[in-house]
């Protein structure tokens, strides 16, 4: 699920938008919706933040958690590192049982 706008009810309403997790904020799109309908850009509420941002577009991010955490890409050297390595797993409902032996070892 991405991000969800429960309703915009329109002229000078304040309207924020929902998602379960949010990290890179790509939200513009929801500001476009709400903005012509003459409601208000409210912020965004989520339920965990990764990001290291209480704000966007000067506007606040509400979460239950705020949980910075680092964005990587295939590309970068510590992922391709894993990758090259066999130690990312691709399809976990296919190798459940390594899953849990691994989260077992910690």
């Amino acid at each position: 699920m991405g991000p969800v706008i429960l309703a915009v009810d329109g002229l000078g309403s304040q309207e924020e938008v929902l998602e379960k997790v949010s990290g890179v904020f790509s939200d513009q799109w929801a500001v476009e919706l709400i903005e012509p309908k003459g409601a208000i850009f409210g912020g965004i509420i989520c339920i965990v933040n990764r990001s290291d941002k209480t704000e966007w577009q000067g506007k606040p991010v509400i979460s239950l958690i705020h949980k910075p955490s680092p964005q990587f890409r295939q590309d970068d050297s510590e992922v391709a590192a894993l990758v090259d390595s066999g130690s990312v797993i691709w399809k976990p409902k296919h190798e459940w049982p390594k899953l849990k032996a691994a989260m077992s070892k910690s």
